[in-house]
This record gives structure tokens, C-alpha cells and sequence, in this order.
């Protein structure tokens, strides 16, 4: 009977996983213009770049003073300095992507408005909020090219 032990497989599994990241966040990091850009279409098309999350529409106040009169689709651009301040960034082999501009923390976290409305505009992993299937799609597809896949 053949045998083979490896004694340090968790080590090479480790290894494995952190050359995985690494070229994962190298694939993210080098297409951030092609998934910068799908962020902003999503918003830009009124919908949430977080599963399962649908906005508000825009009050009506808001809707007549700046919108027409229309409340839908809320595309996040009023002046488009917002959208224009989405960034991506590569620490180690993790990836950040975040809005630069203090607006963003009000209509992603605290609430835009009188009555503050929250509007996700990023997930957060830490509540387990991940991006809707068109963005996740996109990733995946980054990330195969990235492997060789």
C-alpha cells in the first residue's frame, strides 16, 4: 500500500490562501477602473450596489426642487461630486473600495434628509451585506481573469 504523509499541510493550505488573496486584490486592484465604473452605473440606473436593498424614492420636496418633480429613480446625483469621490485602494491583499467624499456617510450610514433616509451605497461585510448579483458577477469575472481561470 502507498502512503504519503504531509506533515504540514495546514501550512500549505495557508500558503495556498494567501497566494489566492494576493493575486485576487492584484486582480481587483488592476481592473478598479472597470468595477469603479459598475458601481457607478448601478447607482447611476437607481438601483443599490447592496443585495437586497431598494431605496427610497426622493421626497417630494427634494423630487420638485431638484428632480422635475420626479421622485424615481433615485440616481445619487445631484452634482455628481459624490459618485466622482468612489475610490479603491490595495493594503496588503485586501481591497478597499470607499466613497471620499462626507456626503456619502449620510446617505450610506447616518441618514440624508429630514427624515434620514439611508441609501446603501457600499455593503458592509461586517452586518454580511454583499454586492447585488450584476456587480458580484463582475467580480467574479475580474477575479477568474486575475487567476488564469
Amino acid at each position: 500500500m502507498a502512503k504519503v504523509t504531509i506533515s504540514n499541510q495546514r501550512n500549505v493550505l495557508k500558503k495556498l490562501q494567501k497566494d489566492a488573496d494576493k493575486k485576487t486584490a492584484n486582480a481587483l486592484f488592476k481592473s478598479r477602473d472597470e468595477l469603479i465604473k459598475a458601481i457607478k452605473s448601478e447607482i447611476s440606473r437607481g438601483k443599490s450596489p447592496v443585495v437586497n436593498e431598494r431605496w427610497k424614492p426622493y421626497s417630494e420636496d427634494y423630487a420638485n426642487r431638484y428632480k422635475g418633480g420626479s421622485k424615481t429613480p433615485v440616481n445619487m446625483k445631484q452634482t455628481g461630486d459624490m459618485l466622482d469621490s468612489l475610490e479603491m485602494r490595495k493594503i496588503r491583499n485586501k481591497i478597499d473600495i470607499f466613497f471620499g467624499s462626507f456626503i456619502a456617510v449620510f446617505h450610506d450610514q447616518l441618514g440624508a434628509g429630514k427624515n434620514k433616509v439611508i441609501r446603501r451605497l457600499l455593503p458592509d461585510p461586517s452586518k454580511g451585506e454583499r454586492f447585488n448579483t450584476r456587480l458580484t458577477r463582475i467580480i467574479n469575472k475580474i477575479i477568474k481573469r486575475g487567476l488564469g481561470s
